[in-house]
Parts: structure tokens; C-alpha cells; sequence
């Protein structure tokens, strides 16, 4: 079961225009929120109904705390490997803040009960105004026991949650080695959610035999040349682009490899960054570079620019196969997916409670 409890929630400042810089989307390296601001207005504990904008939609969701028991009991499914050298840091930051300025992002399979609350907590109400910011955030609050207490019973029903954003976070909540019950969270249904490949950079070092490169790919795919030469994304699963000596390629998995229905970011990282380049560990590679498809533009202009490198863009998992692997314990390499919503950093903010703002709630 999946239990929630209510964000001590805060107020960073009024609008953008009180930051020192915009909030930017958060990620695990960066849990920090920009120096120099004050908290303003009043801590108000409740649940929250959240509207966030994405880059094709608006994205209704629920923010709450997250019993971490739930994670130890396997409720929370991981999809990705975690680097253990990123975890460390976000630990001792966690010891010492008393705020969560970045909720982590965990979906579910969309619930008909958690969907008609989410209607009805929002119907008749104006979005809270403390809250409202101007790139587009929307929040309503929910405070009465009564439906607060509905939406707690709707999430027990759920048997199994999945992180969509957070891996590192929630490992380093973890094992802070203190009483840290509860983790800041938006809940998003997978009807809800979006989801984008990264695409992946190979710096390709000393003289590089691109015939034989490709000699090497045809034993598992096959290979046509793109017309024009554009930049290709692939249209379906089993397809990826490849860049290679400024030349754009199809590559399609011949149906001997289709057939072990791998995840197209894991066949990519075993038979071919690998199997073919020696990337055993991709994520400790310095040759790897990964860009969000959300930043489609700069990847190709990174590729143009470098006559000594490899490009493969991949197709998006669907939430279905998703899930499907997260259950069957199959992880992705790291950085396989975006996943939105994406909140902002310092946008939602969770002011902690009880010892060193750690202790239980009640």
C-alpha cells in the first residue's frame, strides 16, 4: 500500500521576480536552492492538488509526503541503476536542511478513486494564490480531514508505486541512519505522465574505423542511410538513430534480436556501447554524454560540432513496458528517461518538522 500524509508546505518567495534566477527543472545533482532567499508567508500542512505545466500539457497531480517505510517494504519500484557517488552528497544535505525543496516524482497505475478526488478537491475552488506562480503552477489545497483522510484510504489501495524522478534522492533518504520517515512527493497517474528517451553522445577517440563500426552494428541491425541526411528520431520501438562521420543513419533491430524484447536502452547499452565501443559502465565513462529529447536542439548542434563522435537516438518506453520491467526488477541504465511533470527547484518546498526538522508527524 502506498501511504501519504500531509506537506508542512512554504513560500520561497512571491513570483519569478523574486528570484535571483528562474527555477530550473530539478534533477538529482541539484537539490540546493539559490542563496540569497527568505522564506516568506506561512507554513500550511495539507495535501495539495497540482496543476504543472509541461512542455505538450498540464499535468493534475497530488503532492504529499511519502512514508519511506514504503520503500524499504518494496512498494516503491525503482526503474533506473542509481550512481552510488551521487547518493553520498545528497545524504549529508539531507542531514542538514531543514527543507525539501525538490519532491521527488513517483507514478501509478491511473485509479478512478484518486482521479474523482483529484476532480473534486479542485471543483468550485480558486487555485490557493500563495502558491500560484507565474511560469504557470497551479495548487489547490486540501485541508479538511474528511477528504484528506479519502485520498490517504484511496492511496492504501494501491499496492505498488514507481519513481519516475528521484532514484538518488530516495536512496539517500534511505540511509541517512536517523528517524527520516517521510519524503516530499508529487503522485502522478501514468494518464497523466510523459515520457522522453535520452539520447546518447559517444566521444570517439584516436583513428576511428567507421566501416568496421558499421560492419559490427549489421550483425544486429539493419542499416539504411537517412534521406537527406536530417537528423533522425526513431518512429517506433527496436529503431534508433545512429550518427557517425557526419553521416545519419536508420539502424533497426533484424527480428533474431526483436525477439528477446530487451528494453531498446538496455540492448543499446549491452550489445552495442558495450559490446562494440567497451562501456561497461556507461554511467563512469567520460566518452558518454546523455541529452533529454527535451533538448533535441542542443544534442544535434553538439553532434554537428564534432567530427569525433558517435550519436544514437532512441524511441520513449511507454508507461506500460515501464511498469511491466520495474515489477519484473529489470532496470534501465541510468539516465534512460525523462519523465514529466517536472517541478521547478524551490517551486514546491517542504519545511520539515519534529528534531532537526526530522521527526515524526503525528
Amino acid at each position: 500500500m502506498a501511504r501519504i500524509n500531509t506537506v508542512n508546505a512554504v513560500r520561497l518567495a512571491n513570483s519569478l521576480t523574486d528570484l535571483d534566477r528562474a527555477p530550473i527543472a530539478a534533477s538529482d545533482e541539484e537539490t540546493i536552492f539559490p542563496l540569497g532567499l527568505k522564506q516568506l508567508g506561512t507554513e500550511c500542512s495539507a495535501l495539495w492538488i497540482c496543476e504543472i505545466p509541461g512542455r505538450k500539457k498540464k499535468h493534475m497531480c497530488l503532492w504529499a509526503l511519502t512514508d519511506l517505510e514504503d520503500l524499504k517494504r518494496g512498494c516503491i519500484i525503482p526503474h533506473e541503476s542509481i550512481i552510488a557517488d551521487r547518493v553520498r552528497p545528497m545524504i549529508n544535505r539531507r542531514l542538514v536542511e531543514d527543507k525539501e525543496i525538490s519532491p521527488v516524482v513517483l507514478c501509478y497505475r491511473a485509479n478512478r478513486k484518486i482521479s474523482e478526488l483529484l476532480e473534486y478537491g479542485r471543483f468550485g475552488d480558486l487555485p490557493d494564490e500563495d502558491f500560484e506562480w507565474h511560469w504557470g503552477l497551479r495548487v489547490w489545497k486540501v485541508k479538511d480531514r474528511e477528504t484528506v483522510e479519502r485520498f490517504q484510504s484511496a492511496f492504501r489501495e494501491i499496492n505498488r508505486v514507481y519513481i519516475a524522478d528521484g532514484h538518488h534522492r530516495l536512496a539517500a533518504a534511505l540511509n541517512t541512519g536517523i528517524d527520516d520517515k517521510w519524503i516530499s512527493t508529487i503522485y502522478v497517474p501514468d494518464d497523466e505522465m510523459e515520457i522522453a528517451p535520452y539520447h546518447r553522445l559517444l566521444a570517439l577517440a584516436g583513428t576511428v574505423d567507421f566501416t568496421g563500426i558499421l560492419d559490427k552494428l549489421q550483425v544486429y541491425f539493419n542499416i539504411s542511410q537517412v534521406q537527406g541526411n536530417l537528423p533522425y528520431r526513431p518512429e517506433k520501438k527496436n529503431v534508433f538513430g545512429f550518427f557517425i562521420d557526419h553521416t545519419w543513419f536508420r539502424i533497426e533491430l533484424k527480428p533474431a534480436f526483436s525477439e528477446m524484447n530487451l528494453p531498446d536502452a538496455c540492448f543499446l547499452q549491452d550489445k552495442v556501447l558495450n559490446g562494440i565501443f567497451g562501456l561497461k559502465k556507461s554511467e563512469d565513462d567520460c566518452r558518454l554524454e546523455v541529452f533529454s529529447d527535451t533538448f533535441w536542439d542542443q544534442y544535434i548542434h553538439r553532434l554537428s560540432g564534432s567530427g569525433h563522435c558517435a550519436g544514437f537516438t532512441l524511441y520513449p518506453i511507454s508507461s506500460h513496458e515501464l511498469f511491466t520491467r520495474a515489477d519484473s526488477n529489470v532496470l534501465l541504465p541510468p539516465k534512460s528517461t525523462w519523465i514529466e511533470p517536472k517541478v521547478p527547484l524551490g517551486a514546491l518546498v517542504h519545511l520539515k518538522q519534529g528534531n532537526n526538522g526530522r521527526g515524526r508527524r503525528g
